[in-house]
């Protein structure tokens, strides 16, 4: 009987946890949107980082009021480096939009520069990451599929128990 209560109870417990692992990656694999409207000083940048996954899509959406501004965008190991930019777009001065999708995984950081020496720039901005991927996901999993097989296992034994009897 007691053993029986103990299985039954670890069935239960177990089915819980592998369910809760599961819904995990879920409720944690939310985008992260900023918006704002920027007047940028001749010669000034603003900088925005987002951590992409290798496949995230960055939407980039730009909408120029006065002014023109140039958009960078690059990696952690380059930000700020005049030779090695991801991605460069010139001499924006409407709207603008564009997709970012990075080939591995690292911290980007978008950059929006006024290149005038006289004049400012005024413009929006809406950058919308599309998490794809779910860096506890494969963890999840893993842990989920061992409680699963001990819950199988824990059946078994108690099905073999009960035939033997």
């Amino acid at each position: 009987m007691k053993r029986e209560k103990i299985k039954s109870l670890t069935i239960i417990i177990g089915s819980m946890l592998f369910i809760f692992l599961i819904l995990c990656p879920a409720f944690f694999a939310a985008g992260k949107t900023v918006t704002d409207t920027i007047t940028l000083s001749p010669l000034e940048e603003h900088v925005v980082s987002f951590k992409l996954h290798e496949g995230d899509p960055l939407t980039i959406a730009i909408s120029v009021s006065s002014g023109s501004i140039d958009l960078l965008i690059y990696d952690s190991e380059n930000y700020i480096s005049q030779y090695y930019i991801e991605e460069y777009f010139s001499d924006i001065t409407t709207s603008f939009n564009t997709e970012f999708v990075p080939t591995w995984t690292d911290t980007f950081y978008v950059v929006f520069y006024n290149p005038n020496t006289l004049n400012s720039a005024s413009f929006s901005y809406t950058l919308e990451h599309e998490q794809e991927f779910s860096s506890n996901l494969v963890i999840n999993l893993s842990i989920g599929a061992g409680l699963l097989g001990s819950i199988l296992i824990f059946n078994f034994i108690g099905k073999k128990e009960n035939i033997i009897k």
